[in-house]
């Protein structure tokens, strides 16, 4: 079983039993009905917002702002296809609104009107 040592920041190698690995993997896993307490003090949901960046600051400690990829740039990433670029005249799209409920006969059979009003001259 390979396993990455904190103490000297290096993968090892660690041979166990089967039942030995079983035992250590259960020694995770609570008792039944037993009371998990994840976020407690300056950690809960109520007060982590608040108390973070003061205890960061009395630790002269920076945080590092985490930057999410929005949808269209994962996308182009993976696919290398921009989901906003029209398909017919190659402009540049505007997400407007978003509509929930509305079946994907009904969405087709939009764009197939949408398209026939535009068509791309050559």
């Amino acid at each position: 079983m390979g396993y990455h040592d904190h103490r000297s920041n290096r993968a090892k190698e660690l041979e166990l039993s089967q039942m030995e690995l079983i035992a250590r993997i259960l020694s995770h896993v609570p008792e039944k009905y037993f009371k998990m307490v994840r976020n407690y003090g300056f950690l809960s949901n109520r007060l982590r917002g608040l108390l973070l960046p003061i205890l960061y600051e009395k630790l002269k400690q920076t945080v590092k702002e985490v930057v999410t990829p929005s949808y269209a740039a994962m996308l182009k990433s993976y696919v290398k296809v921009d989901p906003y670029e029209c398909i017919l005249c190659g402009g540049r799209m505007m997400f407007s609104r978003f509509e929930s409920g509305v079946s994907l006969y009904t969405l087709v059979l939009g764009l197939r009107r949408l398209a026939k009003l535009k068509r791309v001259e050559a």
